[in-house]
């Protein structure tokens, strides 16, 4: 948690990223299946940005994904 304290993180992709732990530490699990849709409902934003929120939190190792097409797991590194 020190080391996210000191990553600057645009918006969304922080938005995106609370909606994860809230998903995930918040019910005392290490990784929960999340769509698309949940995300886009909690913060409101397009599913396009989320997608590429997504996608830096995983190039950043911030967040993982894995799964296969329409269903994916994320956690937190």
């Amino acid at each position: 948690m020190e080391a996210l304290a000191k990553t600057k993180l645009p918006g969304y992709e922080w938005r995106v990223l609370m909606v994860i732990f809230r998903k995930t530490y918040g019910f005392q699990k290490k990784e929960d299946w999340i769509s698309i849709s949940q995300i886009v409902g909690l913060t409101g934003i397009h599913k396009s940005h989320v997608s590429r929120s997504i996608r830096q939190l995983s190039q950043r190792n911030i967040v993982t994904k894995r799964g296969v097409h329409k269903r994916k797991y994320y956690k937190r590194k």
